[in-house]
Order: C-alpha cells, then structure tokens, then sequence
C-alpha cells in the first residue's frame, strides 16, 4: 500500500512527571540484551518464550509455510479479570526477527521487550472492554511474511482461540528503542480518530497533564501493520476484519521522525539517495551498530507508559465509559 503523501503533527508542551520505573528499565534492559544475543532464527523466539513463561504467560508457537520457508509465529493471550468477560479484542504485536548485520537490538528487540511489558501490565490491571493478546511475528524483514500468513489465517475455519476472529484494535510496534516522541501511524483514513484519541489519552492526568508528544500521520516505513491493513481492505463490508482498526507506534526524537517522513515523502516521489542521506534511524537499523547499546531503556520505558495510557483510554471509550478523554 502506498501511504498518502500528507502527515499531522501533533506535539505537546513540556512534559511533566517524574522518572521512568527504575525496575521496568532495568527489566527492559534484560529482555533486549536477552532477545539480542540470542541465535537469530530460533534463539529470539525462544527467548521470548522464556519471557511469556516467567509471567505464566502461556506462549503458543504458529508455525507457516512462505517464499521465506518455514518460519513461526508466536501469541500468548493475557487472561480476563476475574470477573470480566470482554467482548473485544485488542492485539499488540512486533516483529521478532532480525537481518544479519548487527544483532536487531533498535529493530526489533526493543518492540519485542515493549510489547512483553505491556502484556505483563495488562495482566496485572485488566482492560475492562478488551481482551489482550501479545504477538510477535517472523519473517518480516524478509517481506512481513510471518504477519502476512498470521493476518490470512485469522477467522479460517481451522483457527481456534485469539486467532479465530480478527481483533477489534491490533496495534504494531516497531523501533521502540530511544527518543522522547511516539510515532503514531494511521494506515487509513478510518485510523485516524483512534490515533488522535489514542494521543490525548497519553495523558494520564496525575503526574503528566498534557499529552506524551507524538507525530500522528499516514507517512509510515513498511512493517507488519501493514498485513492487517491488507486483510481489512480486502473484506466483507460489515465483517469484522473490515471493522478493525489498526495502527503502528514508534518511539525516536522528534527529528528523526520529521526526517525519516520527508525520506519516504521523497522515495515516493523517485528519489533514491545513498546510504550516507539516510536519516539516522535508517542509518542505524541494518547495520554492525544495531546493538543493545543503540537502545535507551529509560526512553522506551517513558515511551511505554505512554502507550499503555493511550489504549487503557481507547479501552474506557470503546466501553462508552464517562471518564475517557475527550
């Protein structure tokens, strides 16, 4: 899909609050290191396993078949409140494979640690209106071919459990590793009012009044949002892969982002300029120097409280709940 040529800037004031948890940056820190080091093809996946299996988290490996070969999917869904049955569903998802150069700490083992620790939050204080189910998927960087054979597999009539129905939000995280602002895609015009609420609603009004600072647009790099983007345009008007909503969130400084939409901005247009005009987070991702010293845990850990306090208010509006941000 090519992204439409146009983006909105919506960036807050000073943020207030205080430091990130020193425990949650510490866990982030691990978890990187950990997914990193791991062997590039099997090791990630199971590192993340042993992740999902120290919050008794039950990992469910989905194996497929692609041009790439055999690769494997993984899901662990994160169970309801006691005394809550959720009808909708929310996906949050990042990619776990990594090409040969560097060790993907930038992309994608950071997004893979910030989806673990948003799973573990939600574990301890349920959404009330969604059920939440982690993924991480292979293959992407050959082609976002794990989210591909995922996206095509969902509502099959042999598909069982969080893969038996599409979700109702699925959101993707990619390069989550560093910088003070989210970078918030809307694949689709239909995405839009759920990015802008998802904003407003990182402000969690105690420690931090205004917004976490956030570039909202359509201009957007290829990552494995772009699978369900795909399986919504091509459905059932009125189903439930047609009603979903899908977004995909980055954290870099503010001009990284600006840079890195005027590069796609200028690709479309039939610019192809060499490495050495890369903006820096291009430059980065890809090479020798994507490793987990690349990675600030701190920022992405500030980044995270952000994105958790964005979808617990997409929960309270999905709910009709009084208190949701405007």
């Amino acid at each position: 899909m090519v992204a439409p040529l146009e983006f909105m800037l919506l960036l807050s004031v000073a943020v207030g609050g205080g430091e990130p948890d020193a425990e949650a940056t510490r866990r982030l820190e691990r978890r990187v290191v950990a997914i990193s080091a791991a062997e590039p093809l099997v090791g990630r996946g199971e590192a993340i396993e042993d992740e999902l299996k120290a919050l008794r988290l039950m990992p469910q490996r989905r194996t497929f078949q692609s041009a790439g070969g055999e690769g494997a999917n993984l899901l662990a869904e994160v169970p309801p409140a006691a005394n809550g049955t959720p009808v909708r569903t929310l996906m949050v998802g990042a990619h776990l494979d990594r090409v040969e150069a560097g060790t993907g700490a930038v992309d994608n083992a950071a997004g893979c640690a910030a989806v673990l620790e948003l799973l573990g939050r939600f574990q301890a204080k349920p959404l009330k209106h969604h059920r939440v189910v982690g993924l991480w998927f292979d293959q992407e960087e050959q082609g976002l071919l794990g989210s591909r054979a995922f996206a095509e597999a969902v509502g099959e009539p042999d598909t069982e459990g969080a893969a038996a129905t599409f979700p109702d939000l699925f959101v993707n995280i990619d390069v989550f590793a560093y910088g003070d602002t989210l970078w918030v895609h809307h694949p689709d015009e239909t995405d839009r009012a759920a990015a802008e609420k998802f904003v407003a609603g990182t402000a969690d009004r105690g420690e931090r009044a205004e917004p976490f600072p956030a570039v909202v647009g359509a201009v957007y790099p290829p990552s494995d949002h772009r699978s369900f983007a795909a399986r919504r345009r091509g459905a059932e008007p009125g189903s439930a892969a047609a009603k979903m909503t899908v977004l995909s969130l980055s954290l870099l400084p503010k001009e990284q982002i600006l840079e890195t939409v005027t590069f796609l901005e200028a690709m479309e247009g039939g610019a192809r300029p060499a490495r050495a005009g890369l903006p820096k987070v291009l430059a980065l991702i890809h090479t020798a120097n994507d490793t987990p010293s690349a990675v600030q845990p701190a920022d992405a850990v500030a980044g995270i409280d952000a994105v958790e306090a964005g979808l617990r208010a997409l929960d309270a509006a999905a709910g009709g709940d009084t208190d949701a941000p405007e």
